[in-house]
């Protein structure tokens, strides 16, 4: 344990403050990114969260190096973290944070960091799971900090803290092709999340609801719903009563703008002069990706040729759209796009829920049954291939004997000569 501990020791000096990084035979010397004392406080609650009740059980690779290193994560693991390296690379800071927390504890020769004992064990995975929810359906852009503060904005006020953590759901996706014709592929944030909570009780009941995040739908289930069933949502939208002449199409929108700046566009024009009392106002907008065209739904107070006028003479990210007011029979067609009604928790949601089919004794004695059927010409071919060099080394020996019995006759015959 004590050469371990010496290992670690030397490892930790070469991660101080003159850090250094050894490129072929040339060293670098990376410079101290030292600890601003604004964000102490930060990086104590983080390193805190790596060994609290949320994440220590759902952690593998820190519960498989603590318990190569006698229970204690390696701290110069520790540095390696994304959140950690943010802050600062220097680890005699980081060292003093540990020793001020009341919830982490250093080993003896403080090179390696674990939960405070005072703590007890931290919940089973198994528990977390059964108070966690899944959600999908934000969009790929939105930060860590976004999402929990959205999800603490859904419960009560008084019940802030039954929010206990919220993790990113990453999937694999491909961004192109890289050496020797390799597909490349990393993991992002596709708008999927984990939300644990205090309480069974809390987590049903958020999982039966549907949320509206920037007009975004959010669908929710369980976690052990979601994961081992496959499940629908069947959710009844409404819409808006129709309204004549307030449906505009917008021609020549550039390709990469997005539902946001035609909606900021849009108000802009129609709400140039603050001063008048003008009833003019956007209700909803409607863009698709990659498409040059967009809808816009004037409130039914607006005046819409003078609307018209100004969103044409106010151009978007360079260029002036195309604008004209659609008539009933093809506003009654694009309606349900640009008159839905936004999502609320009340929304009234069907949810089914079909449990995956998972194979039987019965199945997987067949699937054995064919696996050995499949196996059998190649036992059979080893056979036949064993037999055949049996047979060859048979005839090897028997040609052997064959040439020293007709070796030893014609020696006989010699002497037979001689006589």
């Amino acid at each position: 344990d004590n050469t371990n501990d010496e290992k670690n020791d030397k490892n930790d000096k070469n991660d101080t403050n003159d850090s250094k990084t050894q490129i072929g035979k040339t060293i670098l010397k990376l410079p101290t990114k030292k600890l601003d004392p604004a964000n102490e406080q930060k990086l104590q609650a983080q390193i805190e969260w790596y060994f609290g009740d949320s994440n220590l059980s759902m952690d593998g690779h820190i519960l498989y190096e603590s318990k190569k290193n006698n229970g204690f994560f390696p701290l110069r693991g520790l540095m390696r973290f994304n959140a950690v390296c943010e802050l600062t690379n220097d680890i005699d800071a980081v060292r003093s944070i540990i020793r001020s927390s009341s919830k982490l504890q250093l080993n003896e020769t403080e090179t390696g960091v674990q939960r405070h004992p005072s703590l007890g064990d931290p919940p089973t995975k198994e528990d977390i799971l059964t108070r966690t929810i899944f959600a999908k359906g934000f969009h790929p852009t939105m930060s860590m900090q976004d999402l929990r503060t959205f999800w603490q904005q859904q419960v009560d006020a008084d019940k802030a803290d039954s929010v206990l953590s919220v993790r990113t759901v990453k999937e694999y996706f491909s961004v192109g092709i890289v050496e020797e014709n390799k597909p490349k592929t990393v993991k992002r944030f596709m708008g999927q999340c984990l939300v644990e909570f205090d309480t069974v009780e809390l987590a049903e009941q958020m999982s039966k609801m549907t949320f509206n995040c920037h007009h975004r739908l959010i669908c929710c289930a369980m976690h052990a719903s979601y994961y081992y069933s496959d499940i629908e949502w069947n959710i009844k939208r409404q819409y808006h009563p129709f309204v004549s002449q307030t449906v505009l199409a917008v021609k020549n929108v550039p390709v990469h703008s997005t539902h946001c700046d035609v909606k900021h566009w849009a108000e802009t024009a129609l709400f140039v002069h603050k001063q008048m009392n003008n009833p003019n106002g956007v209700a909803a907008v409607h863009k698709e990706r990659n498409k040059c065209m967009a809808l816009l739904r004037l409130t039914a107070e607006s005046e819409v040729q003078a609307c018209v006028k100004r969103l044409r003479s106010r151009p978007l990210m360079g260029s002036y759209p195309m604008v004209r007011v659609l008539d009933d029979e093809q506003a009654q067609k694009v309606w349900n796009k640009v008159a839905q009604i936004d999502y609320h928790k009340c929304e009234s949601v069907e949810m089914v829920v079909t449990p995956k089919p998972r194979p039987s004794r019965d199945h997987h004695h067949h699937h054995n049954s064919n696996s050995n059927k499949k196996n059998a010409p190649k036992e059979n071919e080893k056979e036949n291939v064993k037999e055949a060099v049996e047979e060859k080394e048979n005839e090897a020996k028997e040609t052997k004997e064959t040439t020293i019995v007709d070796e030893q006759s014609k020696s006989d015959k010699l002497e037979n000569d001689e006589c």
